[in-house]
């Protein structure tokens, strides 16, 4: 149903105003309904008020009662009375058609004042129906009532009080014993008409006073009733006319609601992004079909499953339980997570899982790609790369000479046969090509001494220091190690300054020691809860001392105190699975930058590796960028 004050202003009004007359009709019927009361019951509202007919004018026989009148109606009454139920004969409603008829037999009967049903066992009334004089029966009256009735007949005997006559009719078939008592003023008996008080009103005068009260209220109730179905035939109308369009509106909503429905639902189940909804308890409350098909996990088998899923890996479900408490506390990293899940068939697969709040605020949509292929993929790539960090030095050495022996002897052989060629020209006595010869064989020296010195550094073990923004330096590095980082989901943090002046050292170098050294980071951090893995690169300047110090910190179990200087040392390792020979190197290559490296700790856990490097000057700085 529409509410009332969504209707338009007129409808509105009209219905407002057909309530007020639906009141005012109410409150019309109730006073016809209290008038009827009156018109019924006279006497009982006011008796002194109210007289019989025969006290304002002589009745049909010149105000003498005529006896066989009221026989006929007590015969009337008693075969009416004989006719109710004994419930009937109980209720004052079905008993009115009864006191409205002894009312009208009154009106034709001079000087009956009452009548009513006594019973004869007790002299109590049975039942009043018309007037009430108050004049009890006495036992005398009751013992002459039995005697006078067993004789059979109607009998009249003097009233107890003796100020009436009684006329008595016995009730056939009564339990206990009734009698209909007639009771009539001794005037009747007489010719001369009874004088009424002055302020009584006749019976008949008061009837009709009620029926022209009763025509008057029916024709106020006819045309309040007619006014107000003509404003209900045009309220209805403006109001059916609202509700066609409102439900012509919302069906068209309901309908618009229904497509986006299905289309967001088609949506859902095209893309190959796996999607979970869980509550704020973490129970699923949906998945769709690519997370199925992914995890090969029946929906029937995930919906109403709450934390632990039947697809997190045994051994994995402690630190998976802290990841998804990490999403409903609202801790999801913008990049995501990257966890394990197990399928029914034992196969494990990583997926990257990213977290959104839902616009209701009633919980967590999950998407979750599968990365198991990137995942392997960087495992192999870091495997190689590790054992190629062992043989870094060895490496370095030989790809670097097997370099300068191919263009020494790609020059070398150059300047030979631009030789050779002079003294086959000499001998042919060919001076004219001499000059060509000794151009060649010039531009081959000269390329073998260009060799030389571009070499001299690396022989002789020197850096290539070159003044440069270490900013720059560390993103490098961690753009090395990012994939791994990922893998392990670890977040890295460049929190070196931006204004830092340049420093003077070797960037190629620098950068793999950083490299060295987040990767580390990286690895001892497996055993860290998933939203504390943080590695962050920091410096701190001091201009008086004329140096620059590098922390790389991470929150992984830390380095002893015991064990600071021992993994500096060549084939010593606290992992599982080193070689001892990233930390040597890394050191060794600090120092020919002119600095040093130490490991101290990392509060309020980790390690913290410091890099310490000389800056570079203001002026030579500005010498490097003129030259």
């Amino acid at each position: 149903m529409v509410a009332l004050d969504a209707l338009p202003a007129a409808p509105r009004r009209r219905i407002r105003w057909l309530q007020r007359l639906a009141v005012a009709a109410a409150v019309g019927a109730v006073t016809l309904l209290l008038a009827l009361i009156w018109e019924l019951l006279p006497a009982r509202l006011d008796p002194a008020r109210v007289a019989p007919a025969s006290l304002a004018a002589p009745g049909p026989a010149g105000g003498v009662r005529n006896a066989a009148a009221g026989d006929a109606c007590a015969r009337q009454f008693i075969s009416a009375w004989g006719q109710l139920s004994p419930t009937q004969r109980r209720s004052d409603l079905a008993l009115q058609p009864l006191s409205a008829a002894a009312l009208r037999c009154s009106a034709g009967q001079p000087g009956l004042v009452e009548a009513h049903l006594l019973r004869l066992d007790d002299g109590q009334p049975e039942r009043y129906l018309h007037g009430e004089t108050e004049d009890f029966a006495t036992p005398d009256y009751l013992a002459r009532a039995r005697t006078a009735l067993a004789r059979g007949g109607p009998v009249e005997l003097e009233a107890p009080a003796g100020r009436f006559t009684d006329r008595l009719h016995a009730v056939p078939g009564s339990q206990p014993a009734l009698v209909l008592v007639q009771r009539y003023q001794p005037a009747a008996f007489s010719a001369a008409p009874v004088e009424a008080p002055p302020d009584a009103v006749p019976v008949a005068v008061a009837a009709r006073q009620a029926q022209v009260l009763l025509s008057v209220l029916a024709l106020g109730l006819v045309g309040l009733a007619s006014v107000s179905l003509r404003w209900l035939s045009r309220s209805q109308r403006d109001y059916q006319r609202t509700l066609r369009e409102e439900i012509t509106a919302r069906q068209g909503t309901a309908l618009a609601l229904r497509s986006e429905i299905a289309f967001r639902e088609d949506i859902e189940e095209s893309i190959g992004v796996g999607l979970r909804v869980v509550d704020h308890a973490g129970q699923l409350t949906y998945v769709n079909r690519a997370f199925c098909e992914t995890s090969c996990w029946p929906r029937g088998a995930l919906i109403g499953v709450p934390p632990p899923y039947p697809f997190w890996p045994d051994d994995q479900a402690g630190q998976l339980d802290e990841h998804l408490r990490a999403i409903l506390a609202g801790q999801s990293r913008p990049d995501g997570f990257r966890v394990p899940f197990v399928r029914p068939d034992g196969t494990r697969w990583t997926a990257q899982v990213s977290a959104r709040a839902l616009g209701s605020g009633e919980g967590w949509i999950l998407a979750s790609t599968d990365v198991t292929s990137e995942v392997e993929a960087q495992r192999r790539i870091e495997s190689l790369n590790e054992q190629l960090r062992q043989d870094s030095s060895i490496q370095l050495i030989g790809e670097r000479s097997g370099e300068l022996l191919h263009k020494l002897s790609n020059h070398s052989g150059a300047c030979l046969l631009a030789l050779d060629g002079v003294v086959k020209h000499l001998q042919a006595g060919r001076h004219d090509l001499l000059g060509e010869g000794v151009r060649i064989a010039g531009r081959a020296a000269r390329h073998l001494h260009d060799i030389v010195e571009r070499y001299r550094p690396v022989l002789r073990d020197e850096a290539a220091k070159e003044p440069s923004l270490l900013r720059d330096t560390v993103a490098d590095a961690m753009a090395q190690v990012s994939a791994y980082a990922a893998t392990q989901n670890v977040v890295m943090h460049n929190g070196v300054s931006a204004e830092l002046p340049p420093i003077t050292m070797d960037r190629l170098i620098l950068c793999e020691v950083l490299s060295n050294l987040l990767h580390n980071a990286i690895s001892v951090m497996d055993t860290t809860s998933i939203t504390n893995r943080l590695v962050s690169v920091e410096n701190y300047l001091d201009e008086d001392a004329g140096q620059v110090q590098i922390h790389v910190r991470d929150r992984g179990p830390g380095v002893a105190p015991a064990q600071r200087e021992a993994i500096f040392e060549r084939q010593y390792s606290t992992r599982q699975g080193g070689h001892g020979w990233g930390l040597p190197l890394c050191r060794r290559w600090v120092e020919r930058l002119g600095g040093r490296l130490v490991v101290t700790d990392n509060q309020p856990r980790g390690a913290d590796f410091v890099i310490t490097l000389p800056l570079t000057s203001t002026q030579e700085a500005c010498t490097h960028a003129a030259e």
